[in-house]
């Protein structure tokens, strides 16, 4: 049997053929699952939201228009739903596990206990758009488009939360800092 190509995939699921979107969460599922993870820090979280995000993308198969790849389509169903899932939880300390870069700083900082503690706490402070946004850049090394694209705002949005999202923790973590975050 001859392998599909993801629009020949995408086009048998869009029919009910379940196998075919079988197979694309075979081969996003990981991908979708380490987001989420890096965002929750919580593997049983991760579970749930990844399952709930191929769930819903299947339901909302029929609205995708391919005016992006399935693959941003469904990052920005999973960022979308991670968001709500901190929202609900607003009370709670999210902890996310990534690390900001630093001009001219010391391997040695990172590595201080006490600097990442304080840096996790700091960062569960952040607006949830904030902190969301934060990862995307930071941690996937997405651009400002195509974060934009997953959170459906513009990129001078996307900007703004990076510069406030930045200035916050850099005058919260001052004492911490010998050099500038970026």
């Amino acid at each position: 049997m001859k392998e599909l190509s993801e629009d020949e995939l995408i086009q048998k699921a869009k029919k009910g053929e379940v196998e075919a979107f079988g197979q694309l969460v075979k081969k996003y599922q990981r991908r979708i699952y380490n987001l989420i993870y890096q965002m929750t820090f919580n593997h049983e979280d991760a579970d749930d939201l990844s399952q709930e995000t191929f769930l819903k993308a299947y339901k909302s198969l029929g609205d995708f228009k391919r005016e992006s790849s399935f693959y941003t389509w469904i990052y920005r169903i999973a960022v979308n739903l991670v968001i709500n899932h901190i929202k609900k939880r607003k009370r709670e300390k999210m902890d996310l596990n990534f690390e900001i870069q630093y001009n001219n700083s010391p391997q040695r900082i990172l590595e201080n206990k006490e600097f990442n503690i304080k840096l996790k706490e700091t960062i569960s402070m952040l607006p949830a758009s904030q902190r969301v946004t934060l990862n995307l850049v930071i941690n996937h090394g997405l651009s400002h488009k195509e974060v934009a694209k997953i959170q459906g705002c513009s990129e001078g949005t996307v900007s703004w939360r990076i510069f406030r999202a930045r200035k916050f923790l850099k005058e919260k973590l001052k004492p911490y800092l010998k050099g500038e975050l970026k």
